[in-house]
């Protein structure tokens, strides 16, 4: 037997919350500073209405993608041993992250909060839908 095992060790809960309350303070903390940005200095570069409306609606179309993923990568935390449900939990926290992200990025480049919003809803959503406790489904 060697001494160097790679078999990935399951990821802890209390790993798993610590993992999504920074991915939170994150997403929160590019929102205050495009706040921020937009109150001290608006953007002088006129932005494109079509650019923006296509990223609005981009964005919402991957809330929904990123709520069907939450709720495949749910089904297969479901099957999955114990040990595994945690890495599971984080892929799905991960996926909801993109929609928050990308609604972030479309209010700093000059578009309105609404895509954020439903991105931090879909975020928050893998918290309840994919817990950190291993043992619950």
């Amino acid at each position: 037997m060697s001494d160097f095992d790679n078999s990935p060790k399951p990821l802890a809960s209390s790993t798993l919350r610590l993992m999504r309350v920074a991915m939170l303070t994150m997403l929160l903390m590019f929102v205050g500073i495009t706040v921020y940005v937009h109150q001290s200095a608006p953007p002088e570069v006129p932005r494109d209405p079509q650019f923006l409306n296509t990223l609005r609606m981009v964005g919402f179309a991957l809330c929904v993608a990123a709520m069907v993923g939450l709720f495949v990568v749910r089904g297969a935390r479901q099957r999955a041993p114990v040990e595994k449900r945690g890495t599971l939990a984080l892929i799905g926290t991960a996926v909801a992250e993109s929609a928050a992200l990308l609604g972030a990025v479309y209010f700093f480049l000059g578009g309105g909060p609404e895509v954020f919003a439903a991105g931090l809803v879909v975020f928050l959503a893998s918290w309840v839908l994919l817990p950190a406790d291993p043992e619950a489904a």
